[in-house]
């Protein structure tokens, strides 16, 4: 027999979620595999490798698979401090937690020999960067609708854009070249231990300082514009360091979600961003918030930690949830001024905004005005 933690189980379960998908895209998705001291999950995009050990704090010895849904249903049900796993004259299963007791139906195990492909054990290592965990955070985007819901790594910079924001990190060495879905990249994050990844073939694995190992398959990230997005950043950081007495540069003041919060209720929906505006007027004593809709308006005023110049007054309309998502992060707002020329060679000066802070930098389109 093997007992574990019933805190452990449903805790690895809720990891490897993120690697299961349906048995009709690939046989044996919809399953977890107990083996190697470990459980896995498997769905030929993402693969979760948790360890599990026993209540004496060894690994366990279990080796077989259970259909994920009806067994993580069933565990996270369960009042029992202890599951315990006996194994049957016939090799199945009999599972008991306090007074439950299920015998899950044997099937042929599916998964390992996707997860030998994988090779775990042969995989070399490299320490992470720094901090990576909290920069992945930043950079990546719920960017589903645009044609590059990926972050792009690209030697020692990663880049997530969804069209109207361009999120850029700087890496102190080379991370190699390759793009992570979104949706792949949220899942490794829910484990903030992590320590190595190793790339390997059409994958990129992650391992945690507790031992899970996240492996998420490549994407082709030849259609993002690396062309595009480096421009804007070099234009937007070359004006950041610039001494242009227009610009303005400040950390956001308390409150700035809440205020959100409560405009987007009067707020209307920008067409283009998909979210609500908010229109910005930035003084030197603070930060006024507006909005507007047909049933009324909405107004508040926000202080700035410090005190800007005197003449300062700056009007422009932002979307709602990408401000207060700054506010939430601890990044410091910047209001650069860009000369350059327009289409037709004549003198042009652009206003844009960004968000700053460890390593990290996103630009920002403003909302047009009307």
């Amino acid at each position: 027999m093997t007992t574990v933690n019933t805190s452990d189980l449903k805790q690895a379960i809720k990891l490897l979620a993120s690697g299961v998908g349906t048995d009709q895209a690939l046989e044996g998705a919809d399953s977890f595999l107990f083996s190697g001291g470990a459980i896995h999950s498997y769905n030929a995009s993402v693969s979760v490798s948790v360890p599990l050990k026993d209540t004496d704090d060894k690994p366990t010895n279990l080796h077989g698979c259970v259909k994920a849904k009806t067994f993580g249903s069933w565990v996270a049900k369960l009042k029992a401090d202890s599951v315990t796993f006996a194994t049957l004259p016939d090799g199945s299963w009999e599972i008991t937690s306090g007074k439950a007791q299920i015998n899950p139906t044997p099937f042929a195990d599916p998964l390992t020999q996707h997860l030998e492909a994988l090779n775990l054990p042969s995989l070399e290592w490299v320490d992470l960067p720094e901090g990576f965990h909290s920069l992945m955070a930043l950079a990546r985007l719920d960017n589903q609708k645009s044609n590059v819901p990926f972050v792009l790594f690209d030697g020692s910079t990663a880049m997530a854009s969804d069209g109207l924001r361009y999120n850029s990190v700087d890496f102190p060495e080379d991370m190699g070249s390759y793009a992570i879905h979104t949706d792949d990249l949220e899942a490794v994050l829910q484990t903030a231990d992590l320590r190595q990844v190793s790339v390997s073939g059409a994958w990129v694995h992650f391992l945690t300082e507790s031992g899970i190992v996240w492996t998420v398959r490549k994407m082709d990230g030849s259609a993002y514009r690396t062309d595009i997005h480096g421009k804007i950043l070099a234009m937007v950081e070359a004006a950041i360091g610039a001494e242009d007495p227009r610009n303005i540069a400040t950390d956001l003041p308390e409150g700035l979600g809440d205020a959100v919060d409560k405009l987007g209720v009067y707020a209307t929906s920008d067409k283009v961003s998909g979210t609500v505006r908010v229109d910005v007027k930035i003084t030197a004593g603070g930060l006024g918030l507006m909005a507007a809709r047909t049933e009324g308006k909405a107004r508040e005023p926000l202080e700035w930690p410090v005190a800007l110049p005197e003449g300062v007054d700056i009007d422009f309309a932002v979307s709602g949830p990408f401000l207060k998502e700054a506010g939430a992060r601890g990044l410091r707002l910047h209001v650069v001024y860009i000369d350059g020329k327009d289409k037709q060679g004549n003198d042009k000066t652009s206003m844009q905004m960004a968000f700053k802070g460890n390593g990290f930098i996103q630009v920002v389109k403003m909302i047009a005005r009307v």
